[in-house]
């Protein structure tokens, strides 16, 4: 069987089970796993009538808190986190060891194909889709102009690997060496840890928001990429997509008003078999995230990604301590 993995609390609960849907529409033989930090009964159980004649597959929840997550990670931070995003981190103290591989996946994500090739990719470690952040994000990961910063929406982890470099220990040390200060959380702990040893997935695999709206030569250019996919592999991901990430962006996610996302239909369609009814919500990016919103749709590529850049060029490390 298949091992996919997802991660998080009963907000995340109802993304959870319309990712699923569309999971299990295209996709057989499958162990899903869900690590649970805090899912109500009442929600397990609407995810479980999902499975509802599916004999091939099945689903196993994993209770955590985050008293365990803390203490196993050994986060120090006054700030307010949800711990919820630590859960992939703790896949080799959570799973059986006779687990060698799993796909894990955000909440936030819709599955639209067959994903079996996906787990014939070769990893040593961990694969993932290269992000498309400022340069900073990867210096402050003492990341080189040679690596990959991947996001972490959808990995292949090869567990047996993990468990045989001790990875957990090391990302322990870590986030101990950062004295708690881990404001991009598992993201920022793998790039990190494992930036030597990164296996770049196709962008198919995990289509992000950015890819949508604009070309390689956008990305490449403002975020400082010095290696990035080509306009044909970004074509071939948004045309033909296995894994679509809704990311916060300008366009908004579909279960907010006023969604402008080009995909938004794919979340629609799977959230009305979910057996979780959408109330809209209001759009909770920060005001300046909607204010480029509106100078993209004023000013088009030019005027987004200038304002972006005089933003960055003002507080470019606020994210993160020295």
């Amino acid at each position: 069987m298949k091992h996919v993995v997802f991660n998080g609390n009963d907000n995340y609960a109802p993304h959870i089970a319309t990712s699923l849907v569309s999971l299990l529409r295209y996709n057989r033989n499958l162990h899903i796993h869900i690590v649970a930090n805090g899912i109500t009964a009442e929600s397990e159980q609407k995810i479980r009538t999902l499975f509802i004649g599916r004999s091939d597959c099945i689903l196993e929840s994993h209770q955590i808190n985050d008293q365990q997550i803390k203490a196993l990670i050994k986060l120090r931070t006054k700030d307010q986190v949800d711990f919820t995003f630590f859960g992939p981190l703790l896949l080799t103290e959570i799973l059986s060891d006779k687990i060698k591989k799993v796909v894990a996946l955000d909440a936030d994500t819709i599955v639209c194909a067959n994903i079996d090739e996906l787990f014939e990719i070769k990893v040593e470690l961990v694969g993932g889709v290269i992000d498309t952040l400022e340069k900073f994000h990867r210096q402050a990961v003492g990341m080189t102009d040679e690596g990959h910063y991947i996001n972490t929406g959808c990995l292949v982890i090869n567990l047996a690997n993990w468990r045989r470099d001790n990875v957990l220990q090391q990302m322990v040390d870590y986030v101990i060496a950062q004295k708690g200060n881990v404001p991009h959380l598992d993201q920022q702990v793998v790039n990190a840890v494992l930036k030597e040893k990164l296996t770049v997935l196709p962008p198919k695999w995990n289509v992000l928001t950015p890819m949508f709206l604009f070309s390689s030569k956008k990305i490449t250019s403002f975020y400082e990429l010095k290696h990035y996919y080509s306009d044909t592999e970004l074509i071939e991901a948004i045309q033909q997509p296995r894994i679509i990430h809704y990311t916060p962006g300008i366009v908004g996610r579909p279960w907010m008003k006023n969604c402008q996302h080009p995909r938004t239909t794919d979340y629609l369609q799977a959230r009305q078999k979910s057996g979780f009814p959408l109330v809209q919500a209001e759009d909770d990016r920060t005001k300046n995230a909607r204010r480029l919103e509106q100078i993209y749709q004023t000013f088009g590529e030019w005027g987004y990604f200038t304002t972006l850049r005089v933003i960055n060029l003002l507080k470019p490390e606020r994210t993160y301590s020295s």
